[in-house]
């Protein structure tokens, strides 16, 4: 189907992997946008750097492909280029964008959690960014979704992951109460544990989760990925300890 062609809302539940906030943004192309604003903002690190990770030919998939600002500069360097997404509006986005290079692509609806429809072994490099990985909720789901990244890379296929960086909270007073808030939420083992929102912005915003070097490590090795390795994405400080978030690079064993 084409992703301009059905509604958002037929045939469609919750999705395991999908909170209510983020799903209710899925619908808004408005989100799409915005998301684009905040990248460019942010010089559109995340894109730069996965460019930099790609070899002539590779096929690469982006999960949580949004508006398809990652296919559209990657395609002229892949053999084909592949996004899923849940968003309709991102998914018509990505499309008119796609259609302007003449490369081969393919974009599918589909939550992250639920990754049936893409091949074992079909992918050089499967992307995660802006912070993608925080939105899928809850622990399972987001088990669920590196399960199945595992298995559609190729062995030694790379996994390029932007993550938000729970240290960073560290140079704002309302990080501060949330770290000692979630420092009292993971002794008691909470489920929210690890999820920031800010208190600015509106109630229908998605919560993220949050994560720190070692805790991204661990959690990739536990999903069978190696060689993992974990780079601060600098803030305006210019502080590793303060940064926004990180690059993780990991390896679909051989």
């Amino acid at each position: 189907m084409k992703p301009d062609s059905v509604p958002s809302d037929i045939g469609w539940r919750l999705p395991r992997g999908v909170s209510r906030q983020v799903w209710d943004r899925a619908a808004d192309p408005e989100a799409v946008l915005r998301d684009e604003r905040a990248a460019a903002d942010l010089d559109n690190a995340d894109i730069a750097w996965v460019l930099g990770q790609l070899s002539p030919g590779d096929r690469l998939v982006d999960l949580g492909c949004g508006g398809g600002r990652l296919l559209e500069k990657a395609a002229p360097a892949c053999s084909m280029v592949a996004g899923v997404d849940v968003s309709w509006p991102g998914l018509k986005r990505a499309k008119e964008r796609m259609d302007q290079t003449n490369r081969a692509s393919c974009l599918i609806r589909a939550d992250l959690a639920e990754l049936n429809a893409l091949s074992t072994g079909a992918f050089d490099v499967a992307a995660c960014l802006f912070s993608t990985l925080g939105m899928i909720t809850p622990h399972d789901s987001r088990s669920a979704f590196l399960g199945h990244v595992r298995r559609i890379l190729k062995p030694g296929g790379r996994f390029l992951v932007h993550a938000h960086n729970r240290w960073w909270h560290l140079g704002t007073p309302a990080g501060r109460h949330w770290l000692l808030r979630d420092c009292w939420m993971r002794f008691r083992s909470a489920p929210e544990a690890g999820y920031f929102r800010h208190p600015d912005v509106p109630a229908h915003a998605p919560t993220l989760a949050h994560y720190g070097r070692k805790e991204l490590t661990t959690l990739l090795r536990a999903h069978g990925f190696v060689n993992v390795s974990v780079a601060p994405v600098h803030g305006p400080t210019g502080k590793s300890w303060l940064a926004y978030g990180w690059h993780v690079m990991a390896t679909a064993p051989a």
